[in-house]
């Protein structure tokens, strides 16, 4: 994470409050919270004030609220997801962790940004859901496949 260039997602910031979580601390904790399976807001801000993975992520920093984590999402990261997500893949496949054949795969069928960014809650979009459920079983089988 240290070694991405995230200069994409901080120009969409007009100021960094001090005392908060910056932007790359953010972003840590959202995609953790989804390595983990946690994608609601609340439930990240619950890890960030119990758990010590999530507090050694903030380094120090005190939990941002469910608000902030929500708005860090929509507002900040959901512009230049793809782009962020595209990064991780490429320095995940040069330290080894994924192989090349996973990398072309998910170009091929793309990054699920609505899945990444878009209301953790399938049920209050219905056209949100059904893509959702699509680009998951994409992604599953471009996996199964390797």
């Amino acid at each position: 994470m240290e070694e991405m260039d995230l200069t994409d997602l901080y120009s969409t910031y007009e100021r960094i409050r001090e005392n908060q979580a910056t932007p790359r601390q953010l972003l840590k904790i959202l995609l953790y919270g989804y390595m983990n399976r946690e994608y609601s807001s609340r439930a990240i801000e619950t890890r960030c004030k119990r758990d010590i993975n999530f507090m050694y992520l903030l380094e120090d920093k005190p939990a941002p609220d469910h608000a902030t984590i929500a708005r860090f999402r929509s507002m900040h990261f959901s512009l230049c997801a793809e782009k962020l997500l595209a990064q991780m893949s490429n320095f995940l496949y040069e330290i080894g962790e994924i192989s090349g054949e996973i990398v072309l795969k998910l170009r091929n069928v793309g990054f699920p940004v609505k899945l990444i960014c878009a209301s953790p809650f399938p049920g209050l979009d219905r056209s949100w859901s059904d893509d959702w459920k699509q680009r998951y079983r994409q992604l599953s089988d471009a996996a199964d496949q390797v």
